[in-house]
């Protein structure tokens, strides 16, 4: 996206725009939350607002097809980093995102508390992560100030955003 946008600039506008949304989605379920404080968070909102039948079937397709594929898409993802760092093959890459799941579905099966401070552990692990980054980034001088130069202007070789007047 950094390529594409070609600008500093821009880059800025965009994370900023999707953070207002993020914190807007999060003030609505907070909202929804306060009104309607039980268990289950979407299914019971959606409940509330369309009735038991849309619920149910949305209680299923998450079951079915949400979380399932987004604990797929999270696995794969973290192994596809691990691979980039440790050269796995393809498929040690795909043993890897299955053992995860199972070793998180485990660790969730046999008691609720561990599988808290499990996420609680990656959790911290990936703020430190987060937080090291820049400072290790500046620490061994990497980078270089000219990239946020020009900060506007477009850099060359990146895509039009469509935002020139044509004459």
């Amino acid at each position: 996206m950094a390529k594409q946008l070609g600008s500093p600039f821009w880059l800025l506008i965009v994370w900023l725009v999707m953070g207002l949304m993020a914190v807007a989605g999060a003030l609505c379920f907070g909202g929804r939350a306060a009104r309607y404080p039980e268990a289950a968070g979407g299914y019971v909102y959606l409940r509330e607002a369309y009735g038991p039948r849309v619920a149910f079937l949305y209680g299923w397709m998450e079951l079915l097809v949400l979380d399932p594929g987004v604990t797929a898409s999270l696995a794969v993802g973290m192994a596809a980093y691990v691979a980039s760092v440790t050269h796995l093959t393809p498929l040690q890459q795909k043993i890897l995102a299955v053992a995860a799941i199972l070793a998180l579905a485990g660790i969730n099966i046999r008691e609720t508390r561990w599988g808290a401070h499990a996420l609680q552990g990656l959790t911290w692990l990936k703020v430190g992560a987060l937080v090291s980054l820049p400072v290790w980034a500046i620490a061994l001088r990497l980078g270089d100030w000219s990239r946020f130069s020009p900060f506007i202007a477009q850099h060359p070789g990146s895509s039009s955003l469509g935002l020139t007047t044509r004459s």
